[in-house]
């Protein structure tokens, strides 16, 4: 081993020591409940659900959201899988409202009284500098999975 990689890895070493010490181990994970879906239905392109996700903070400090990876399935299929930007902060001791579009093709059998799940994992950043550090570097990205289940409802006439 070359001694740029020795020193390359004495410091990833060192940071992931060093990481509990930065108050990062500390964080409170936030809770994710889905709270609504929305669905519109087109007959050209297929269906559109929307996922209405409150990301609740019980931690002392703001903590901002990353990126939500997810999928979405019905009667066993998946029919989606997407990856967005969380574009929210959870407010110290608050909650925040993230939005997961989804789209269904317009052979996929959804409509009026189908179980939709969506699963997925949210990536936060916890309130540190050298978390932020370790963020960006993709060394340490804390994350909470999540997974719920909706029924569509009837569209109202």
């Amino acid at each position: 081993m070359n001694e740029m990689m020795k020193q390359m890895l004495g410091l990833v070493i060192l940071l992931v020591v060093a990481q509990p010490l930065a108050g990062c181990a500390t964080a409170m994970e936030p809770s994710v409940t889905l709270t609504g879906m929305t669905v519109s239905y087109d007959e050209a392109d297929g269906t559109v659900l929307w996922f209405e996700l409150a990301v609740v903070n019980g931690d002392q400090v703001d903590l901002p959201l990353a990126e939500a990876r997810y999928s979405v399935s019905a009667g066993g299929e998946t029919f989606f899988r997407g990856v967005r930007s969380a574009e929210a902060t959870a407010p110290s001791r608050g909650v925040a409202v993230v939005r997961l579009p989804a789209s269904a093709p317009k052979d996929a059998e959804i409509g009026p009284g189908v179980k939709v799940t969506i699963t997925g994992r949210l990536t936060y950043l916890t309130p540190s500098r050298l978390s932020e550090v370790l963020f960006d570097a993709d060394i340490f990205r804390p994350e909470k999975t999540f997974t719920a289940s909706a029924t569509i409802d009837d569209p109202a006439e």
